[in-house]
C-alpha cells in the first residue's frame, strides 16, 4: 500500500510539475498533447539550455566586438588630441613669428620677398587643417605670398 501512496504522490507532483512548465512556456493547460509530460519537460529543458548557451556565446562575441570598438574609437580620439595639440602649438609659434618679424623689419622685400608669405600660408594650412578662427581680418585661402607681393608692388 505504501508503493502506491508514493506512485499517487508522484503522479501528482508530475502533474504540478506540467502544469508549472506549460504556464512559464506559454502553452494551454493541457501541454503536452502527446501525453508524456516528462519527455515534454526534459526536451525543452535541452532546447533552453542550447539557446543559453548559444546566447551567451553571442553576448561574449558582441561584447568583445564593443570593446573593440571602443578602443579603436578611444585611440583615435587621443591621437587627434595629440595632433590637433601639435597643431595648435605649431600655429601658435608660425604666429608669434610672423609678428616677430612683421614689427621687427626683418624681413626684407627685396632678399626674402617670400618670407613673410610663406608664414601666413603655414598658418593658413594649419588654420585650415584644425579649423582654427581666423585672427587677421579678411585673410582667405593660401596667398599669403601673393599678398605680400602685391604690398610691395
Amino acid at each position: 500500500m505504501a508503493d502506491g501512496n508514493i506512485t499517487v504522490a508522484r503522479e501528482a507532483s508530475m502533474e504540478e510539475l506540467r502544469k508549472s512548465v506549460a504556464e512559464l512556456l506559454g502553452e494551454p493547460a493541457d501541454w503536452p498533447d502527446h501525453g508524456n509530460a516528462p519527455l515534454a519537460i526534459a526536451a525543452t529543458m535541452a532546447l533552453l539550455h542550447e539557446g543559453c548557451k548559444r546566447l551567451e556565446a553571442e553576448n561574449a562575441a558582441l561584447k568583445r566586438e564593443a570593446h573593440t570598438w571602443w578602443t579603436a574609437a578611444r585611440d583615435a580620439l587621443a591621437q587627434r588630441q595629440s595632433r590637433e595639440g601639435a597643431a595648435e602649438d605649431l600655429y601658435g609659434r608660425l604666429e608669434s613669428l610672423s609678428k616677430a618679424m612683421e614689427c621687427s623689419g626683418r624681413i626684407d622685400e627685396h632678399d626674402h620677398p617670400d618670407a613673410y608669405g610663406a608664414i601666413l600660408d603655414a598658418m593658413k594650412y594649419v588654420q585650415a587643417d584644425l579649423n582654427v578662427p581666423e585672427t587677421q581680418p579678411g585673410a582667405t585661402g593660401f596667398d599669403g605670398a601673393d599678398a605680400w607681393n602685391a604690398h610691395g608692388a
